[in-house]
């Protein structure tokens, strides 16, 4: 007869870590594709030569996916042409199974 209790206990266990795990996964998987969209924008500024059509578009395209980007470009030499841009993507980290609700991550890369 204690075996049935036991045997409960292990199920709820089982299902409470893989609904756990699942959310872990997800949110993993969502901050991926955030440092990948943030990869894919670096060589396309770089690829332009930092052109402002083509970082605002990168910023128009970001929030369409739930992204928000700055750009912040830096001419080094100060010879009138940029060098350098940050690229700062945000994205929300929200584990709700643990509470984790509205955090807001980064992921930056810099054009050369």
């Amino acid at each position: 007869m204690e075996i049935i209790p036991k045997s409960f206990l292990i199920i709820t266990l089982m299902l409470l870590f893989s609904f756990t795990l699942s959310a872990i996964i997800s949110v993993s998987v969502n901050a991926t594709a955030a440092e990948q969209y943030t990869c894919d924008a670096v060589a396309l500024i770089e690829q332009y030569n930092f052109s402002d059509s083509v970082i605002d578009a990168c910023k128009t395209n970001a929030k369409k996916q739930g992204y928000t980007m700055e750009v912040n470009t830096i001419d080094s030499d100060c010879d009138g042409f940029i060098d350098l841009a940050e690229v700062i993507t945000g994205y929300d980290y929200t584990i709700k199974i643990l509470n984790i609700t509205n955090q807001k991550h980064y992921a930056r890369a810099y054009a050369r």
